[in-house]
């Protein structure tokens, strides 16, 4: 994270969860009953495994219940998956950008499902994504730049092991075109693309890294949870 951050002198950060809307099958499931929405282990163990605490922000709580949460937190996570949670979603992106205006560093992180939304957020039209399809496949990226002078690779020792190793999990239908930063205003404001990924099946090359530079907002569109977490694909990366 950059220097200065809250993260300097907080070392254990109090992170927001947004949940997300139950599928078709956990609705089955007896464990879900009477509730809406869930939140993915994969990602509160993700978190906790860098020293953070989790906060869950439940999609259908009062916005007054979501607004003291807000204003105890040091960042918000937007997870990956299915389900449609554009509104809470929104709504903590604006706060976000409040906070910062304000001089308050607030960062939000998103994964795929995450990351796509980031770029609804920011961008002018609200949907500046197409199909861009990468079905289990764990990819390479292709930095744009400097990996070292971006704020998600610059304190990474080995960044350009991940050009060298395919180890970042994609699974998504729909991504960002490189070419989308330049033709849609507001997204090219918020947000610089980092690195690309190309899907050797479907041949579609997309965004897998993003930042702001005005904003201490960052996305994946791939899932770095997974290879911490997750056993359920043989396409996952659990090498060292």
């Amino acid at each position: 994270m950059p220097n200065g951050s809250v993260f300097d002198t907080n070392p254990n950060p109090v992170i927001g969860v947004v949940s997300q809307p139950l599928s078709s099958s956990l609705q089955k499931d007896p464990r879900f009953a009477d509730k809406d929405s869930y939140i993915m282990q994969a990602y509160v163990e993700w978190l906790e495994a860098a020293g953070a605490r989790d906060v869950p922000l439940i999609m259908t709580d009062e916005q007054s219940v979501t607004d003291d949460k807000l204003s105890k937190l040091n960042g918000v996570l937007f997870p990956g998956g299915a389900g449609n949670y554009r509104e809470i979603g929104e709504y903590i992106y604006n706060f976000a950008i409040s906070e910062n205006d304000a001089g308050r560093f607030y960062p939000i992180w998103g994964t795929c499902l995450g990351f796509e939304n980031l770029a609804r957020f920011a961008s002018d039209s609200g949907n500046p994504l197409s199909d861009q399809v990468s079905n289990e496949q764990s990819l390479t990226l292709e930095f744009l730049m400097d990996p070292t002078t971006t704020s998600m690779f610059e304190t990474n020792e080995w960044p350009q092991t991940y050009s060298e190793e395919a180890m970042t999990l994609n699974h998504h239908s729909y991504g960002l075109s490189l070419d989308v930063f330049s033709t849609d205003e507001g997204l090219g404001k918020i947000f610089t693309p980092t690195s690309t990924s190309t899907d050797p099946v479907s041949g579609d090359t997309f965004v897998a890294t993003m930042e702001s530079h005005d904003y201490p907002f960052y996305g994946t569109q791939f899932h770095p949870e997974k290879a911490l977490a997750m056993y359920n694909a043989e396409s996952i990366d659990h090498s060292w």
